[in-house]
């Protein structure tokens, strides 16, 4: 985790694109979930919350407690196990895996109360008043690392804190407490490789990532790896903000990821025939990252020449029919590409 600085270091990287619907969709979806604090939110922070703390964990809490009673009203005992993790469903036992759905009605509760002036709690003046400050609120995403490996995790971003109020939504082993860390303590660390995703992926859902250079080298750009379950299924799959934080970085996260990862063994047989069945030239994602190509090229070498073409798109008005095609593309990949399953 990075040390709270006055800004991202990551925006850095970031070519100065004209705006319009293409690039203003991949700098929001792929950067907006990262946790990342100012001087500013240290500072507000400091002044509104800390003095507040424990009865800002009493409030979440309580949200906790309203959000577990809506969801298990909505969906039946046969849906509460099987969770939904970032589209791959496993089964699992509510809470598990279902921290999206938490974290996200803790927090949308928050901004309702927040927004209505008339409710004065303890906790909720200096929040209000903090927001009101320029004080950072959002929902983020990140890797965290538990006693059973890493495992990635849905968060509320307030100032320089970052709040867990789902941490029985990994493992039943952990107690449903509301936890506060300090945004620079380690407790999280941002989603900013694919390696970092793929490891934890591993790990958390229980199967081993293999790289696509060799296999789809025209996907392998925009997603890296496959992924494969102990029963023979498998997904593509790839976080749609890293998705979009590889595009505006110009595909150097799958440059980085293609030259330091190492495949656990060899794919096999069953897997790489199954793709080249599944992945045929008839195939809509398969023509897209084509486009008509006749002569087959590297996944290395399509990295580059996606970067020269996402770029020269980004300076298209957003009225040009390329672009909306592909604002199309970007928002519906990760949800398209795991639906290929099973082999």
């Amino acid at each position: 985790m990075q040390a709270v600085v006055s800004s991202s270091p990551i925006r850095h990287q970031l070519p100065a694109y004209p705006k319009n619907r293409l690039s203003e969709h991949i700098l929001r979806s792929g950067f907006s979930s990262r946790m990342h604090a100012t001087e500013e939110d240290l500072q507000l922070t400091d002044q509104f919350l800390e003095p507040v703390r424990q009865e800002i964990v009493q409030l979440f809490a309580q949200y906790r407690h309203a959000v577990d009673a809506e969801i298990r009203s909505q969906f039946g005992a046969e849906e509460l196990a099987q969770a939904a993790c970032s589209g791959i469903r496993v089964a699992r036992e509510y809470p598990c895996g279902w921290c999206d759905e938490i974290q996200t009605g803790i927090f949308e509760r928050l901004m309702k109360k927040i927004d209505r002036c008339r409710d004065d709690s303890i906790s909720l003046r200096p929040l209000r008043a903090a927001r009101r400050a320029g004080c950072t609120m959002k929902l983020a995403y990140g890797i965290g690392h538990g006693a059973q490996g890493d495992y990635f995790q849905n968060l509320i971003q307030l100032g320089s804190w970052v709040v867990d109020c789902a941490p029985d939504s990994t493992t039943t082993l952990e107690p449903m407490a509301v936890a506060i860390h300090p945004i620079n303590s380690g407790a999280f660390r941002n989603l900013d490789s694919f390696d970092g995703y793929y490891r934890a992926a591993a790990q958390y859902w229980g199967c081993r990532a293999y790289s696509l250079a060799e296999h789809l080298p025209a996907l392998a750009p925009l997603c890296p790896a496959i992924l494969l379950f102990a029963d023979q299924t498998y997904a593509i799959h790839v976080d749609e903000a890293l998705l979009n934080r590889n595009v505006a970085l110009g595909f150097s996260l799958s440059l980085d990821f293609f030259r330091g990862w190492r495949d656990p063994s060899a794919l096999p047989d069953w897997c790489r025939q199954g793709l080249k069945k599944r992945f045929s030239n008839e195939d809509s994602v398969w023509r897209f990252c084509e486009r008509g190509r006749s002569t087959v090229r590297s996944a290395v070498e399509l990295c580059h020449e996606y970067r020269s073409y996402w770029r020269a798109l980004m300076k298209r008005p957003s009225h040009a029919p390329e672009v909306e095609e592909h604002l199309a593309f970007l928002k519906g990949f990760a949800r398209r590409v795991s639906e290929y399953n099973p082999l």
